[in-house]
């Protein structure tokens, strides 16, 4: 008899609970020049397409349509085989229900959630928006961080996050919030954010959009980056996804970002993702980028060429 309460026990919370073993693995092969006169290296590195990782998430039914959840995350540098210390990308519990979801702990910041999905050559390290825009500069991940993800209504939803400096002398809290819609083919997004650095006060936002129009997606994204004492800057990249079957799509893009009354950058990226199954991926393309100052004179070069794998477990 008591086995079979104890088996009946254990069976119930089995239904109630589930925990899962998730990550990605991505390495790419390739070439980078970085500055004004210098030579190109070759490179094999981690995370060309995504963040290589493994994690644990999980969650518990509460009852009432209430969950407990919790997410531990870790990168992993694939090319050397060794990983950062402790869980680097995520740490954190929560609660959710029909009212949304609370989570605390170390997370991402509301603008990082959105940052970029709007980018060309699929949000990756040949980005240019990620060698060109000042607004990618922010703090994605933050310590005590408190964050609030609303449901979805009618395509709308909303994220805010504030990271506590926990310091007892001047305060440097981070907050964060974003704004986006989804819906068919229209997907708009906006977030800001305020890293609370003492001095330089730097403050971000980001307003990020595509259209899918069948035969392609258009890509647009605008940033503004703000720190005190020193020129606003702006920031625009257009782009464009092209699905040439149902396993290929090519994307290209181009990014400029100006300081006023001062330097400039450029950047072009064309970049190929052929998924050869639901979990891998096979990739490839160039990123070039430029800086010049007011007067004109160039100033900082980048490029990379990449082709690499991606799998997901």
């Amino acid at each position: 008899m008591a086995l079979a309460v104890l088996g009946s026990v254990s069976g119930f919370a089995q239904a109630q609970s589930s925990v899962q073993l998730y990550g990605i693995v991505d390495a790419y092969v390739g070439s980078v020049k970085s500055g004004v006169g210098s030579s190109a290296v070759s490179v094999l590195d981690s995370g060309g397409l995504s963040t290589s990782r493994w994690g644990v998430r999980g969650s518990e039914d509460l009852g009432g349509g209430l969950k407990a959840n919790f997410n531990l995350e870790a990168a992993i540098n694939a090319d050397v085989g060794t990983m950062p210390a402790g869980f680097s990308r995520a740490s954190w519990v929560g609660l959710s229900g029909g009212f949304g979801e609370f989570q605390w702990g170390y997370n991402t910041t509301s603008l990082e959630d959105m940052s970029g999905l709007a980018f060309a050559s699929f949000d990756s390290v040949l980005s240019a928006e990620y060698q060109v825009f000042r607004s990618v500069g922010y703090t994605a991940r933050r310590s005590n961080t408190f964050k609030y993800l609303s449901p979805s209504f009618g395509g709308f939803s909303g994220s805010a996050s504030y990271s506590l400096d926990e310091s007892n002398a001047v305060k440097a809290d981070t907050a964060a919030i974003a704004v986006q819609y989804a819906s068919g083919p229209l997907y708009v997004g906006l977030g800001y954010q305020d890293d609370g650095a003492i001095g330089p006060d730097p403050k971000y936002t980001r307003l990020g959009a595509s259209y899918d129009f069948g035969a392609f997606k258009l890509l647009s994204s605008y940033g503004q980056t703000k720190l005190f004492g020193t020129p606003k800057t702006n920031d625009f990249s257009v782009g464009a996804d092209f699905p040439l079957s149902a396993a290929l799509t090519l994307s290209g893009g181009y990014a400029h970002s100006k300081d006023d009354g001062a330097a400039k950058r450029d950047g072009f990226s064309l970049s190929a993702l052929y998924a050869v199954s639901k979990r891998t991926a096979l990739y490839g393309g160039v990123m070039t980028a430029q800086e010049k100052d007011g007067a004109g004179a160039k100033i900082d070069e980048d490029r990379i060429y990449a082709v690499g794998v991606r799998h997901a477990f």
